[in-house]
């Protein structure tokens, strides 16, 4: 797809980071320490969609906060969207934020 046009969104996970790079109108970035992540929901069964945070609901009461309802902002909380084996994912992001969580200590006695 060229940019300026529906856009194409990247997502990337490492061993410390979540990363989401969208190219649509403008290119925006979303980089989150795996660390500071609160809690991963996921829904879906093969195709799905992890929000690396609180899972905000898309509609609610009137007295709620407007939001924005772009799946894919949702202020501080990134969110990897339609994605393929999301499960797998799922399972991957948990194994490599208890490792950081878990990181040994270097410094000496």
């Amino acid at each position: 797809m060229t940019p300026g046009s529906s856009g194409e969104t990247y997502y990337a996970l490492t061993n410390r980071r979540v990363l989401i790079f969208q190219e649509a109108w403008k290119r925006r970035t979303n980089s989150t320490h795996l660390v500071t992540i609160p809690s991963i929901e996921r829904e879906g069964s093969y195709t799905g969609t992890l929000w690396f945070g609180p899972k905000y609901p898309i509609l609610g009461s009137r007295r709620q906060q407007k939001r924005n309802i772009s799946r894919f902002n949702f202020g501080d909380v990134p969110v990897f969207a339609d994605i393929d084996d999301v499960d797998s994912v799922y399972r991957l992001a948990l194994d490599l934020m208890e490792r950081g969580i878990r990181k040994p200590s270097t410094a000496g006695p």
